[in-house]
């Protein structure tokens, strides 16, 4: 009975933090990101900020408003 206990525990925590990345994914666009970073664990932030970050660099390309970086040597 212990594994069947332990596999729940397992499961109830993968949907915990699943449910705690899907609330940071979309506070994000309303509350300023100072308060953002330090309302939600680290993990939470940089899986929140990398699915922002990606989706504006997708919006920029799909709209061709990328702006590039020049390198000067």
């Amino acid at each position: 009975m212990v594994e069947k206990w332990l596999s729940q525990v397992e499961t109830l925590m993968v949907q915990s933090v699943h449910d705690i990345c899907m609330e940071a994914v979309s506070a994000y666009a309303n509350i300023p990101r100072e308060t953002w970073v330090v309302s939600f664990p680290g993990q939470v932030v940089l899986c929140g900020s990398s699915i922002h970050w990606t989706t504006q660099a997708e919006d920029a390309i799909e709209t061709n408003s990328l702006h590039v970086c020049k390198v000067y040597t």
